[in-house]
């Protein structure tokens, strides 16, 4: 068998072994199925020994913290993933996500405010808590949402990623894919949220920024895009507010970050990239338990 068909083989058997695990989480009860993602989480802490241990080198840089305390946020943050995961699988098409989110104050009456002005909005988030179970119960509350993102190495789980992301009413956009750039202006000259994840090291337009007084490559396409269009900007984050019936309940905080003065092209997509990344670690130091420390996000520009 040639490396092309093993290929082939191994990604139709992890398609077909996410779909069968996905089936079997919906069947059993809730309960069970979010202690077995908190199980699952901590089982990966424990046996991804090498990722542990970069990740902590992350987390003691960045934060100041002992081996000890370190090694606690990297496990609560594995639990929260296996949470979070079992959640998503659980939840059926239709049903209600607000048992689960709340806004921060009235965070949601920003957000109307600044999607009032008719210019869309372009929203800067990160992969903090529950960002998928965010985007559901953003859309649930009214907003018409739109999310970059990059197609997986298998065009099956890219298909089923968009089908479940549609059934929630969020629209996806893959940033690879003929037509994106058009695709991005017309979702906000269409009056949408135009979402962003930009604390991961990926391959695209980058410049570097400090992130916990480190430079990091981060996306500067967003900031590019805000200059051109003037359309506001909102850094929209979930973190996990209490865990209930072994629920993580998420609190989503949104925030305007302002450009008004900035007008050189180069000069402002660096300063507003900046400080998009510096809402990103402030939310980051509130709730480090929320982030993925397991992303090498001071690497080498990819």
């Amino acid at each position: 068998m040639n490396r092309r068909i093993r290929k082939a083989v191994k990604n139709l058997l992890i398609y077909r072994a996410l779909r069968i695990a996905a089936a079997v989480v919906r069947l059993a009860p809730r309960r069970l199925s979010l202690a077995l993602g908190a199980a699952l989480g901590c089982a990966a802490y424990l046996f991804a020994r090498r990722t542990r241990r970069a990740a902590l080198v992350r987390v003691r840089t960045a934060l100041g913290v002992t081996p000890g305390e370190g090694g606690e946020i990297l496990r609560e943050m594995a639990v929260n993933t296996g949470r979070h995961l079992a959640l998503l699988i659980h939840l059926r098409t239709g049903e209600p996500v607000s048992s689960f989110c709340q806004w921060r104050e009235r965070d949601g009456e920003l957000l109307r405010e600044m999607i009032g002005r008719g210019r869309g909005v372009i929203v800067i988030s990160a992969h903090l808590g529950n960002w998928e179970l965010m985007a559901r119960f953003i859309a649930a509350e009214g907003f018409p949402v739109s999310t970059i993102a990059r197609a997986s190495y298998d065009p099956r789980l890219t298909a089923w990623i968009a089908d479940v992301r549609k059934d929630s009413g969020i629209e996806t956009i893959w940033r690879d894919s003929p037509g994106a750039a058009r695709a991005m202006l017309k979702a906000l000259r269409g009056g949408r949220l135009l979402a962003f994840f930009i604390d991961q090291n990926t391959r695209v337009e980058s410049i570097q920024t400090e992130f916990f007084d480190q430079p990091a490559w981060t996306p500067s396409g967003p900031a590019r895009i805000a200059l051109k269009t003037r359309a506001p900007v909102a850094a929209i984050f979930a973190h996990t507010a209490a865990v209930v019936h072994g629920a993580a309940i998420q609190q989503i905080s949104v925030r305007e970050i302002a450009f008004d003065g900035l007008a050189d092209p180069d000069e402002g997509v660096r300063q507003l990239t900046q400080r998009a990344t510096e809402a990103i670690e402030q939310q980051v130091r509130a709730s480090p338990t929320d982030w993925m420390w397991a992303h090498d996000r001071w690497g080498p520009r990819r």
